[in-house]
């Protein structure tokens, strides 16, 4: 019941802000990155969510409560499922940067990315963070910080309303950024939404192989993303 009251709240505030939020378009590597070398860069990996299963499409709280009950038991066993595999993009990250030459350290200590104040820009060309990072630059002690941030993962069955129009995929969303604490630019931005297909049946209760294998292959496809965003 919990889950729903959350789910709930979310669609609400999904449908108050509605139009008002232009999602960040996607930047591309800055060709400099890697030309400055007496910069320090930080690698922090955003508070990784527990996997759980999502069902968008299912609007109304009634709808979302018939998806949780008709999907029970794919739901206990998805929340069973490890996150820890993701905690390797940071090492994939960190590796490439190493490679290239670059001075990087792990930031180990939460940052609370929510409580930063608000960064606005008239500029229409220059892509800047919408956070304003900059005050981590002397309390981080880097120039530059590439921030993982998964905010779900698990597992998506689509909804219309009561009815699934979709089976269980493997699923992972977020983005992966690299700001500038010197002025906010972004330079980089890549969200992604990674969604992987059940090879064959995909109800087998209580260990959902396919389901499994879905969800895993989804974060091996995350790793391949990120690790193509740096190999430039």
């Amino acid at each position: 019941m919990k889950r729903i009251q959350f789910l709930f709240a979310a669609v609400a505030v999904v449908l108050l802000s509605g139009c008002s939020f232009t999602p960040q378009k996607p930047v591309p590597l800055d060709s400099q990155f890697y030309q400055i070398k007496n910069e320090k860069v930080g690698i922090y990996l955003d508070a990784l969510p527990k996997a759980n299963t999502h069902f968008p499409g299912a609007n109304c709280l009634l709808c979302l409560a018939a998806a949780e009950v008709a999907n029970s038991d794919l739901s206990n066993h998805v929340q069973s499922l490890p996150n820890t595999d993701l905690n390797d993009s940071v090492t994939i990250v960190e590796g490439i940067l190493k490679a290239k030459g670059l001075d990087v350290i792990r930031v180990e200590n939460k940052i609370d990315i929510k409580k930063l104040e608000s960064f606005s820009s008239e500029s229409e060309t220059i892509p800047y963070a919408r956070k304003d990072y900059r005050s981590l630059k002397d309390s981080l002690g880097v120039d530059k910080l590439v921030i993982i941030d998964i905010n779900q993962l698990g597992v998506q069955r689509s909804y219309n309303a009561y009815v699934p129009t979709s089976d269980p995929l493997g699923y992972a969303h977020g983005a992966i950024s690299v700001i500038d604490l010197s002025d906010n630019r972004y330079n980089l931005y890549e969200s992604f939404n990674i969604k992987t297909a059940v090879k064959g049946d995909w109800d087998e209760p209580n260990q959902f192989p396919g389901v499994t294998t879905a969800y895993f292959q989804s974060i091996e496809v995350l790793k391949e993303q990120i690790k193509t965003l740096f190999s430039i």
